[in-house]
């Protein structure tokens, strides 16, 4: 009987320090000084761009203006950092705790609203839309923070709170309308984040003495891209040899199919869900028995908030529950003692009336695969019946999106060139497929620092909230490169499927030599399927 996996959990501290001179020196910048002299900036999120021959030499940041709720992108290097760059973006974030706290406390205070929320009568929680903003005779944007209020008989009203001066907004014109539908799970205590919490932790998974799994993992507040890229894993090691570079969930997004509204979400907040253990890092709970999310319980809240590790006999599944307004997401890494990696992401929501509505969920997950070495990877694709002439794989040699296929049994696989290690991509029984707006099933890019994702902040405009990967198709050349792999599922809901959707990774000859290369590429038998 094999031994019983072990997880160890040990802080990683790497890039702290220039992040925190970096952080200095941007509100120094002309831009701050002339623009926002004055105001509340927060660096509210930053990232290392971590690979290459400069790597931990670029970083990214995003700096709010908590009065107003403007955005400012920075672009820099630790070694240069008098020539940063920043930019207003197009998008604001949505209200962070505090803000939606300091909104509910003025709501407290009103003569109305105030006796009815202090009595019970009215329960705030936090809304989609997040935001009922508007814009001013001249033009601008006034930032107003929404709140949801359900009352005691089942119904639900979204009213506003103006962030310039506390005005609050009866009737927002860009909030639904009052409703008496009601969907989501009951909500119940939540622990508050953690203070203090590690943005990352170094991970290592043991059997007995062999050290089968080596990673850094970041927090999904702390988690790269636009918008968050939830539980996000950095320089993946299965037996000592590089299999993944980064892999996280940079994009998500909703489509109502009724009125066909869309929403761009977010995926670095995270939710409080039951996690029993100890914490070696803050923020970072091994467990001794398995997390029990809003999936397993049916109930919203819980003691813990960050990310939970547990050991199965076989796997060690990572897991966070993340929160944008009223939905929640269960975004899980399973990493198994034979190599084989799951991405799996759950969906559902708190207490509302928006969910009743028939909506299709789409996430994107983004693998960067490394296999022994960035630089050096082939990707090819498996069709049985074949889709043209009778070999059944074929390379894959420029950039491309690539539809699902079950009725040929369609996967791919991502190989070394020389060294013959590989890792198949099995698509999951309920991934789905994409309609127009879900935009596509599998995109296979040249690696790019600036594609962390499409740049889309979170919206509720159905052009925008669309993910726009495609214009990264440009026909350039991925044979033994440094290979990208975007995988998106299409989930619908209210529906029947699977509580968990998502591909397996599978590896293939990790520990002996490369066979030869017809045999590698003819007579490979097909991967079993997925989970």
């Amino acid at each position: 009987m094999p031994e019983p996996l072990r997880i160890e959990v040990v802080p990683e501290v790497e890039y702290e320090q220039e992040i925190a001179k970096a952080t200095k020196a941007l509100f120094t910048h002309d831009m701050i000084q002339v623009d926002f002299a004055g105001r509340d900036l927060w660096i509210v999120a930053h990232d290392v761009v971590d690979k290459g021959v400069e790597a931990g030499q670029r970083f990214t940041a995003t700096i709010q203006d908590m009065d107003s709720g403007r955005v400012i992108l920075a672009d820099g290097r630790f070694d240069e950092l008098e020539y940063s760059t920043l930019n207003n973006a197009a998008w604001q974030r949505p209200p962070t705790d505090d803000e939606f706290g300091w909104a509910v406390d003025l709501l407290k205070e009103d003569h109305i609203l105030g006796v009815l929320i202090e009595g019970g009568e009215l329960v705030p929680y936090r809304p989609m839309p997040t935001l009922v903003s508007f814009h001013d005779p001249d033009g601008n944007l006034d930032r107003a923070v929404a709140v949801g209020l359900r009352s005691t008989a089942g119904e639900h009203r979204i009213v506003g709170v103006r962030t310039a001066d506390g005005e609050i907004l009866r009737e927002p014109a860009n909030a639904p309308a009052p409703s008496t539908e009601e969907c989501g799970a009951p909500t119940e205590a939540a622990a508050p984040a953690v203070p203090g919490a590690a943005r990352q932790a170094r991970v290592r998974v043991w059997q007995g003495e062999i050290l089968l799994w080596e990673m850094v993992v970041v927090r999904p507040a702390a988690s790269s891209g636009t918008n968050g890229s939830g539980v996000e894993l950095r320089t993946v090691d299965y037996l000592g040899a590089r299999v993944l570079q980064r892999a996280h969930l940079p994009i998500l997004n909703v489509r109502f199919d009724e009125t066909g509204g869309a929403e761009r979400h977010w995926a670095y907040e995270e939710a409080a869900f039951v996690a029993e253990g100890e914490d070696p890092v803050a923020g970072f709970r091994v467990c001794t028995a398995r997390p029990e999310t809003i999936l397993e319980r049916g109930t919203d809240g819980g003691g813990f908030r960050g990310v939970a590790l547990w050991a199965g006999d076989d796997e060690v599944v990572i897991s966070s529950q993340l929160e944008a307004g009223p939905y929640r997401y269960v975004n899980e890494w399973r990493l198994a003692a034979d190599g084989t990696i799951r991405p799996r992401l759950g969906c559902s929501a708190g207490t509302n009336s928006v969910t009743c509505q028939p909506h299709v969920h789409h996430a994107y997950w983004r693998l960067d695969f490394d296999i022994l070495a960035p630089g050096s990877n082939v990707l090819r694709e498996f069709n049985d019946p074949p889709i043209r002439g009778e070999t059944r794989w074929h390379f894959m040699r420029f950039e491309v999106k690539r539809p699902r296929d079950p009725a040929h049994g369609r996967y791919w696989l991502v190989r070394h060139d020389r060294d013959g290690r590989e890792y198949s991509i099995l698509p999951g029984p309920d991934d789905g497929t994409a309609d127009d707006f879900g935009a596509g099933d599998l995109w296979v890019l040249a690696y790019s620092p600036d594609e962390m994702d499409d740049h889309q902040g979170f919206t509720a405009d159905p052009a925008l909230a669309r993910a726009g990967l495609d214009r990264y198709v440009s026909g350039e050349g991925i044979h033994s490169k440094d290979v990208v792999v975007w995988y998106g599922v299409h989930v619908g809901h209210p529906g029947t499927g699977a509580e968990r959707v998502g591909p397996d990774l599978v590896p293939g000859h990790w520990h002996p030599k490369a066979l030869p290369e017809t045999k590698l590429l003819e007579d490979t038998p097909p991967a079993p399927a997925a989970e």
